[in-house]
């Protein structure tokens, strides 16, 4: 029984000493070893091991595939909650890591640093332009802003100027000056916002307006 237990406690520390050399990181992710990964975007997990080695990488439930890179894995998860993936070895399981699995919430555009509808003309052409954010992912940008229509409704305008036709994601030089004539309570409205995303398929986002304070 003793023998029985020693060998037991044996395996585990060895387990701990191999697994202290190696961990398990999301690269799409700005904070890569935040434990997250998400539903309708391609994953790409890196083993970092303080030796190099080969290693090959299983998971409970998601989907894997070896990526060009040694030690490189494309994950695809299948369902929200929690998924194990595990370290391997020459076969050996050696560390396991329990990552979150969320789905990825849909793109919206945001005006610059301004995630709120007001602000003041100044903070507005500070802006620069449209950015694209993911509220519940802090990854690297997989979407970019393609087009947009720019409206302002101020009394201050000629109607027929108050439409800038916008390609790209940064506002233009007349934008800027139908911004500056803009006074307080002032509404600018980016609509029909054009994005591309992965595989450079384009979607229509929600329109964004801003009330001058």
């Amino acid at each position: 029984m003793k023998k029985i237990v020693v060998t037991v406690l044996l395996f585990f520390a060895g387990m701990t000493i191999l697994s202290a050399q190696v961990d398990v990181i999301n690269t799409i992710l700005i904070v890569p070893d935040s434990n997250s990964a998400f539903i309708g975007v391609e994953n790409k997990f890196e083993v970092l091991p303080a030796v190099k080695e080969i290693y090959t990488l299983k998971a409970n439930s998601s989907q894997i595939q070896q990526a060009e890179e040694l030690n490189s894995f494309i994950v695809k998860p299948h369902a929200p909650g929690v998924d194990t993936f595990y370290v391997l070895k020459d076969g050996k399981a050696i560390y396991a890591k329990v990552f979150t699995v969320s789905y990825l919430s849909p793109p919206a555009a945001i005006l610059g640093a301004i995630d709120k509808s007001t602000a003041t003309k100044e903070q507005v052409i500070a802006s620069k332009g449209l950015v694209i954010k993911k509220y519940n992912c802090r990854c690297f940008e997989y979407w970019a802003v393609r087009s947009f229509i720019l409206k302002a409704q101020s009394r201050n305008i000629k109607e027929e100027d108050t439409i800038v036709y916008v390609n790209g994601n940064l506002l233009p030089d007349k934008a800027i000056a139908i911004i500056r004539s803009l006074s307080k309570n002032d509404v600018i409205t980016f609509d029909n916002i054009k994005a591309v995303g992965p595989g450079g398929r384009i979607v229509t986002l929600r329109p964004v307006s801003i009330t001058i304070q």
